[in-house]
């Protein structure tokens, strides 16, 4: 989601969600559960950044648009070296998603071992079919 707010793949992702977008494969949703939104809201608040896309960003994300929210994610133990990126595993777990979108190593060494797959924004966009 912090990537969207550079452009390129990523931000015509989230861009599609934020439309409603749907490929031959559905709906793109944003799965998010309330230790996730906090990582999202931490890191954007680290780096500091402004400007009207990430407060677009921001508002669909309070209003809920296509956006899937999970109070009670499973528990447990998938990504070994870094502990805190359990909270992604768990809420794709959570929502039967089919897949992270992600670009973190921890994550795509962790997600087969929980019956998931992670692709970069570039391949979810194929998938999608967008």
């Amino acid at each position: 989601m912090v990537a969207s707010l550079f452009g390129g793949n990523a931000g015509r992702l989230i861009d599609a969600w934020r439309a409603g977008q749907a490929g031959p494969e559905g709906k793109i949703l944003f799965c998010v559960t309330p230790a996730v939104l906090r990582e999202y809201e931490n890191i954007l608040t680290r780096f500091s950044f402004r400007g009207e896309r990430l407060k677009n960003l921001l508002d669909d994300i309070r209003e809920k648009k296509n956006l899937l929210i999970d109070e009670n994610p499973p528990d447990g133990r998938w990504v070994e070296d870094d502990p805190e990126d359990d909270k992604f595993i768990a809420c794709a777990l959570a929502h039967g998603a089919d897949l992270i979108v992600s670009s973190d190593t921890h994550i795509k060494d962790a997600a087969p071992g929980a019956g998931l797959t992670v692709c970069g924004s570039g391949e979810a966009l194929k998938r999608a079919g967008i």
